[in-house]
């Protein structure tokens, strides 16, 4: 019940953060695109994050064979966006303020890293669970060349081939792809870690009773 409430808590923060996001930005800017606004990697991963923490509570007693695969993988794209956005944007807010900014690149990161670091899955993430993290920011990738090719918008400038050509722009993902691998073989780390601890914890339990 508390994991249950914990869950629910961080989906209705990082949603309700990107609300008061499009509210402020909106009131900020006398207006605002919502396409746009839902082609930054930071919105899609809170709003990735808040998703599987509502799955994970509505199938808790049968949670789908993938979940540990797909619950790292949130986690590795919410960080991820923290971590972009501090090393390559300079961590600084947009139109919708500081604490804002905070919320969805900080307290929801460490939020969403908390819950995956206590709670056990069912299972350990299996041996490709690392390239499991990638598939998120591989659809993120695709999916903003094909809308920026149409609509003419970009919303950073290292997926922005406008800015040095397709030649640069795959030039320079293999850093970006690199980091994602770090931050995922991290995270999924950290996963089989803790389940081999609660296996720990179960079997004295089981010794002692």
């Amino acid at each position: 019940m508390i994991v249950a409430a914990a869950r629910i808590a961080i989906a209705a923060l990082a949603i309700g953060t990107v609300i008061a996001d499009i509210l402020l930005t909106g009131f900020a800017e006398g207006g605002m695109d919502l396409g746009n606004h839902f082609g930054q990697f930071t919105v899609l991963s809170n709003v990735f994050v808040a998703g599987v923490m509502l799955m994970n509570v509505a199938r808790r007693a049968r949670p789908p064979s993938y979940e540990p695969e797909l619950r790292g993988s949130a986690v590795v794209a919410v960080v991820a966006a923290g971590l972009l956005h501090a090393l390559l944007l300079g961590g600084l807010p947009a139109a919708s303020g500081q604490v804002v900014n905070v919320l969805l690149h900080i307290v929801v990161p460490a939020l969403a890293v908390l819950e995956w670091a206590l709670v056990p899955s069912q299972r350990s993430p299996r041996w490709w669970a690392t390239f499991a993290g990638l598939l998120f920011p591989s659809l993120f990738f695709v999916y903003t060349l094909i809308r920026g090719a149409l609509v003419g918008w970009y919303p950073y400038d290292f997926v922005d081939p406008t800015v040095g050509g397709y030649g640069e722009l795959f030039a320079g993902l293999g850093t970006v792809v690199v980091a994602f691998l770090v931050v995922s073989a991290v995270v999924m780390l950290v996963g089989m870690l803790r389940q081999a601890v609660a296996r720990s914890v179960r079997t004295r339990t089981e010794v002692v009773a």
